[in-house]
């Protein structure tokens, strides 16, 4: 899985940006194997005003489903990165687990049809 980290006016440490790819890669281990790449891109939308004002989009381009992609905004470019990762994480596995939970469901559809028709006649 490959990750892209983009900073557009805001200083990024080197150590940060090593720990964004660990972080990324600790929370889709289990998903890894459908992840194509991960891009995340800071922004620094108010300036010099202050306020929450550093914006975090992460966006996984993910084999099967469609991508997922979170902006989020806070006051530095480590909480926002925090924010973002869980929600995609969240919204990724959702993704994935729904195919399989309308799978699951017509199945079970099928075996109650076929008690059904198995049951002795009354």
């Amino acid at each position: 899985m490959k990750c892209f980290i983009h900073a557009n006016n805001v200083q990024l440490t080197r150590g940060f940006r090593a720990q964004i790819a660990n972080r990324i890669k600790s929370a889709l281990c289990r998903v890894e194997a459908k992840v194509k790449f991960v891009v995340v891109s800071f922004q620094d939308i108010n300036g010099l005003r202050g306020g929450k004002d550093k914006q975090c989009k992460l966006k996984i381009v993910v084999d099967g489903v469609s991508n997922v992609q979170i902006v989020d905004a806070q006051s530095t470019p480590q909480a926002a990165f925090g924010l973002a990762l869980g929600r995609s994480k969240r919204a990724l596995t959702e993704r994935i687990k729904k195919p399989m939970r309308h799978y699951k469901k017509a199945r079970s559809k099928v075996r109650e049809d076929m008690t059904e028709l198995t049951a002795e006649p009354a």
